[in-house]
């Protein structure tokens, strides 16, 4: 018994609660709206769950729109920021793009420079580099050449003439490279070093008739005489080998005989020491002793001759070759410098 009057006061409760949530939601309110003016009342009712749906709904509009404002704030300085970054970016192009056309016009110059250098040296130009590169490459095969402007297509397309120009210049210069090297180690092997390291010295009597100095007689001069100061430097004009070293007191005083390629001999007269021996390999340019005045001489020179086979060259016409010096010239008292 109870147990069966607990359960009915349980049950007696959750309906009170339940009718009075009932009563209260079944209430209903009268909204009024009164003008200032004369015009009529306005009144409306409404329930009190309609009116808390109502209220909830206000809140969710009002959220949404706050939600919505932060995000559009958000995205408007996003692109913001990518319009800066966008101008930033179309400037740095313009100087891309204007250093994309000095480069063309280098590409232009190098090509007509390359192609008059290898037709001198009688060399092959590549396929691509003696005729213009066709403009269906991968650059073009990327980019969508009809939707960009013709200044655009022009510089790919000379950008891609530019690839193709280098490319195919790497054989002809390769064949100038070892050009070169050839004239360099012929011209090492071809007595045209100038005699006195650093290109030391003043020429004060040239090759050919000349007016001995101790006899006043004229005479034929062998080689040429380069002033210059007791200990200076004498080096080897030319790859070769040292074939003698001798000491002449009454004419050339202490000199070296180097026998090079070809048939070339050279003689460097009136040293003041010798560095090198007989029979040792000496190669151009090579320090091989010192100017001095031994023999028969009137101040510290070096005598340099040039011979080919049995005939003695002048000098002058083989170290001009890659060589300003400087010459004491006839009645002249001043020191041109001269080729």
């Amino acid at each position: 018994m109870m147990k069966v009057n607990g359960t009915h006061r349980d049950g007696g409760a959750v309906k009170r609660i339940t009718s009075a949530i009932a009563g209260i939601a079944r209430q209903r309110f009268t909204i009024m709206l009164i003008p200032h003016s004369e015009r009529r009342v306005v009144n409306f009712q409404i329930n009190a769950v309609a009116a808390v749906f109502v209220v909830a709904m206000f809140f969710v509009v009002l959220g949404s729109f706050f939600y919505v404002a932060t995000v559009f704030t958000g995205s408007s300085r996003l692109v913001t920021e990518k319009s800066d970054a966008l101008r930033t970016t179309e400037a740095s192009l313009d100087s891309v793009l204007d250093e994309v056309s000095h480069v063309i016009q280098l590409s232009r110059t190098f090509e007509s420079t390359l192609q008059s250098t290898l037709a001198g040296l009688n060399l092959q130009t590549g396929d691509r580099l003696a005729r213009d590169v066709s403009a269906t490459g991968d650059l073009s095969e990327f980019l969508d050449l009809q939707q960009v402007d013709s200044d655009t297509v022009r510089e790919v397309y000379e950008l891609q003439r530019l690839a193709g120009v280098l490319r195919d210049s790497v054989d002809p210069l390769t064949g100038i490279k070892d050009i070169l090297e050839t004239q360099r180690r012929f011209l090492s092997d071809i007595p045209n070093a100038w005699p006195l390291m650093g290109g030391r010295g003043i020429v004060m009597m040239e090759w050919g008739p000349n007016i001995h100095p101790f006899t006043g007689q004229w005479y034929m001069h062998d080689g040429i005489d380069i002033a210059d100061m007791t200990g200076a430097p004498v080096v080897a004009s030319a790859n070769g080998k040292v074939s003698e070293i001798g000491s002449d007191p009454l004419g050339y005083g202490n000199y070296i005989w180097i026998r090079h390629k070809y048939g070339f001999r050279t003689r460097y007269a009136h040293l003041n020491t010798v560095e090198v021996t007989e029979g040792e390999d000496v190669f151009q340019g090579q320090r091989i002793g010192t100017v001095g005045d031994t023999g028969m001489a009137t101040g510290p020179h070096l005598h340099f001759e040039l011979w080919l086979g049995t005939d003695v060259l002048d000098p002058a016409h083989f170290l001009k070759v890659q060589n300003t010096f400087n010459r004491r010239l006839p009645n002249q008292r001043v020191v041109n410098r001269v080729r």
